[in-house]
């Protein structure tokens, strides 16, 4: 028999609230319901007791899951659920023995989508009641229902029965992987049902913890999401004719308090931005500036090799020059070593890049072995699909890269990219294309040194060369080297700047190792940026700042906005770089000084930001 509710309990290192909040759901009057946990990722005994009382009660199913925090763990939950109505128990609150009984009722005997209670706060300090409800009103306009619920502000999943067909019908899920995840989720739902029932005389008890996500620090990435969710919320009303209050669409950006006195705040309405010391007087005011969407394929291409292959490795060293190649740095044993980056890289990529259209892993007869490759995005291709056959075996990136455009299928827009790199923030396509398709090329902003580019080895080579060769043909004078990150282009730009030196391409494709004779992918970028077919950014700490007064902010608190920042392994805290300079892309960069040991806690921090297998993985 279908179960009348399905409950959904996100659980995170919760072990002693867990039980009375399961108590309080098994002991419920309303019996013909499950129990849905979802562990995501606790590292204290939560997951024991879950199986322990899993064991007691036959209701409860128990998902295990690396964690991703709420919204993907009642995803996870929404995805098995079959009730016919859906409700939700954050682990340390708990409920009355009749609650879903009377909210259930409500809801049948109303023919209402949600039904709604009331909520009590419960603090050490004392409780304080957020919403009460003293009679049983139907609300059936959008006005109506947001009014009752108090929505704005109040954004609470919990105290709510939605009904399960409702949901599917809309699409409705919840974001994942950032904090308030709820805020669309429950606007949505209030505006989209059909009808909407209070529940009078019942009260769900909200249990504030000093662990509470909620009463944790606001740091940057939080209050940016927060102001992102709450974007996307007065879009939404706007997009769609629905009246909200004044005071709900002047959104803070940022802020920045000591001991709970705001020293200054930075204001968002009708997209101008107002700088207010201590809240209250206002210094400086800018619109604030939009792109457009680009809405074109991407395709993300990486190359990739599994340098602790044996076979591979015989291959190699069959080749290896041992009289001028096995000591360069340009062939160390620091570009070959296998540490699973990809892996984490494409984490990063179902996180915060989900728009790319396919992954192109170019790479010398191998594949990685936790690779889904049944996934419709992923798409091996082989050094001998796209290099001449006389040029293969190649170990050389340089080489990979004059033939990356031979890829078959590959998108007119693209993204390239070695497996050290990751997003670590949510990105868009104009992060890599302008609105009318442009690459935006990064450089760095400090000036590339050419008096001492031949001291510096094969890469400082073949930059000064690549800066000289498009002076002279395109009298454009650029003396910065390439910011190394994620980077983009049009396959009509590469094939054309191929075919102009074919001769130069070809022979770097024939190169088996780096060598200072290379063609390499930085002219291409040159030539954008010299003939206005690609757009200019050097990469600084103020990138994700678009104003002179979020600058100063930035300034003062010693807290950045990169668009990428390279990270040597060999640093001490990479979460010290991490949070300084809040990037949405990092490469960690491997090295000859690099040791196991950086490699391994390299590895550690990876699993620390990108615990969530990806559908990519088996």
């Amino acid at each position: 028999m279908k179960p009348n509710v399905s409950v959904i309990i996100p659980v995170y290192n919760t072990e002693k609230l867990l039980p009375r909040c399961l108590q309080s759901v098994t002991e419920q009057s309303l019996t013909n319901i499950e129990i849905i946990c979802v562990n995501d990722g606790s590292t204290d005994n939560s997951l024991d007791v879950l199986q322990k009382w899993a064991d007691k009660d036959n209701r409860i199913v128990v998902i295990n899951q690396a964690n991703g925090r709420q919204g993907k763990a009642r995803n996870a939950a929404m995805a098995i659920a079959k009730g016919e109505y859906i409700g939700m128990i954050d682990s340390d609150d708990y409920i009355p023995a009749n609650y879903f009984e009377k909210l259930y009722n409500a809801a049948v005997t109303n023919n209402a989508e949600i039904a709604i209670c009331g909520i009590i706060k419960e603090k050490p300090a004392g409780n304080r009641t957020v919403i009460e409800f003293k009679e049983s009103t139907v609300a059936t306009t959008t006005k109506e229902k947001l009014q009752v619920c108090k929505c704005p502000p109040e954004f609470h999943p919990v105290n709510k029965l939605y009904s399960r067909e409702m949901l599917e019908r809309i699409g409705l899920r919840f974001a994942e992987g950032v904090q308030y995840e709820d805020v669309m989720f429950v606007f949505r739902a209030i505006c989209e049902s059909n009808r909407l029932v209070t529940v009078p005389d019942i009260c769900y008890r909200y249990v504030l913890n000093s662990s509470s996500t909620v009463k944790s620090k606001q740091t940057e990435a939080k209050q940016l999401q927060k102001y992102s969710a709450h974007k996307a919320m007065t879009d939404y009303a706007e997009q769609n004719g629905i009246t909200i209050p004044n005071r709900y669409k002047n959104l803070t950006v940022t802020h920045k308090s000591i001991s709970g006195i705001c020293l200054w705040k930075i204001k968002e309405k009708n997209n101008k931005r107002t700088l207010r010391l201590f809240d209250a007087l206002p210094v400086w005011s800018w619109k604030k500036t939009e792109e457009n969407a680009f809405n074109a394929p991407i395709d993300l291409v990486y190359m990739w090799v599994d340098g602790n292959d044996p076979q591979w490795r015989a291959r190699r060293n069959s080749y290896l020059n041992k009289t001028e190649s096995e000591t360069s740095a340009n062939n160390s044993e620091a570009r070959w070593i296998e540490n699973d980056e990809l892996k984490y890289s494409l984490r990063s990529v179902e996180l915060f890049a989900p728009w790319i259209n396919r992954i192109y892993i170019v790479t010398d007869n191998q594949s990685p072995k936790w690779l889904n490759r049944d996934n419709p995005k992923i798409h091996i291709i082989d050094h001998k699909e796209i290099l001449p056959a006389d040029a293969l075996p190649t170990f050389s990136a340089t080489a990979i890269e004059s033939c990356i455009s031979n890829i078959p299928g590959l998108s007119e827009h693209f993204i390239l990219g070695n497996d050290d790199l990751m997003f670590t923030a949510p990105v868009t396509q104009t992060d890599f294309f302008t609105e009318n398709g442009h690459p935006i090329v990064r450089l760095r902003k400090a000036a590339f040194n050419k008096r001492k580019a031949h001291k510096k080895g094969n890469y400082h080579i073949i930059l000064d060369r690549m800066q000289n060769l498009v002076a002279e043909k395109y009298g454009k004078n650029i003396f910065h080297a390439p910011h190394h990150c994620f980077d983009s282009y049009r396959k009509s730009i590469y094939n054309h700047c191929i075919e102009d030196m074919q001769a130069e391409w070809n022979h770097t494709a024939h190169n088996r190792f780096r060598n200072n004779s290379d063609m390499h992918r930085s002219y291409i970028g040159y030539y954008m940026i010299a003939t206005g077919k690609g757009k200019l950014h050097k990469v600084g700490r103020y990138d994700l700042f678009k104003s002179f007064g979020s600058r100063i902010k930035a300034f003062l608190c010693g807290q950045y906005g990169s668009y990428s920042r390279c990270i040597p392994i060999t640093t001490p805290n990479f979460d010290k770089v991490l949070n300084r300079y809040n990037p949405l892309m990092i490469c960690l960069n491997d090295g000859e000084n690099a040791t196991d040991n950086d490699r391994k806690r390299m590895v550690e921090f990876l699993e620390t930001h990108f615990p969530q297998k990806s559908s990519f993985e088996k």
